[in-house]
């Protein structure tokens, strides 16, 4: 068997792990390095709590490149998932995610510095987007009110590496604008996914406008 399709086999094998909405931290140079994480839900729904079986068909609604068969492509690799298992909440804690299906994952991006965002979801019917080595954030499955996720990460602060904002997209949407210093940013949707990469000089409060363009041309304005 190909080395390609034993890594397949292990994922879908490999034990479930129980998880909330967290930020990963990653060392570099023998030390830690904290990230500014701005994970942004447009709407909070009040969901119940749904069990999805989604290791072979993903759950996804609104998100046609997730909603395939799993690929090799859409393994999570074992650092990936050691990081996702250190970031669990102690036992016992409030746990209004359930259990992350990391078998559900779906490879739906990748950012400028080469590291790749999954789509996953949750025992109750959470949507989740993680970028190995940097984050994780859950929110209700996308819908009408709350078409897009929203997450902004700004490394190390004003004047250092340049803050970038991503997420996933219903169909329906065609593009993710903000306004930043005044000025619009637009970060156009392909494949379900946008991200749009600032300068060293802004700062994750520098994204202040949040419109959505729909690809019937309407557009929505929502709370950032």
């Amino acid at each position: 068997m190909q080395a390609a399709e034993e890594q397949l086999v292990r994922a879908l094998l490999a034990p479930l792990d129980r998880v909330e909405a967290v930020t990963l931290r990653s060392a570099q140079n023998g030390r830690r390095r904290g990230a500014f994480i701005l994970a942004l839900g447009i709407v909070v729904l009040a969901l119940g709590g749904v069990a999805v079986a989604a290791s072979i068909s993903g759950h996804f609604p609104g998100l046609s490149s997730a909603n395939r068969p799993q690929e090799v492509r859409d393994v999570l690799s074992p650092e990936v998932r050691a990081q996702l298992k250190a970031a669990d909440r102690p036992a016992g804690s409030v746990d209004q995610i359930g259990t992350r299906l990391l078998d559900s994952a779906r490879l739906v991006g990748t950012l400028p510095s080469g590291r790749r965002v999954y789509a996953l979801t949750t025992t109750r019917d959470r949507l989740c987007v993680a970028v190995e080595k940097l984050s994780a954030s859950c929110q209700p499955q996308l819908g009408e009110r709350n078409p897009i996720t929203l997450t902004i990460v700004d490394a190390d602060g004003f004047g250092g590496q340049p803050p970038i904002a991503y997420g996933v997209a219903r169909d329906d949407v065609a593009a993710v604008t903000f306004t930043i210093h005044g000025r619009p940013a637009v970060a156009p949707v392909q494949d379900n996914f946008y991200f749009y990469e600032g300068s060293p000089l802004d700062s994750y409060r520098s994204f202040v406008a949040l419109t959505v363009t729909l690809t019937d041309g309407r557009t929505l304005s929502l709370d950032r």
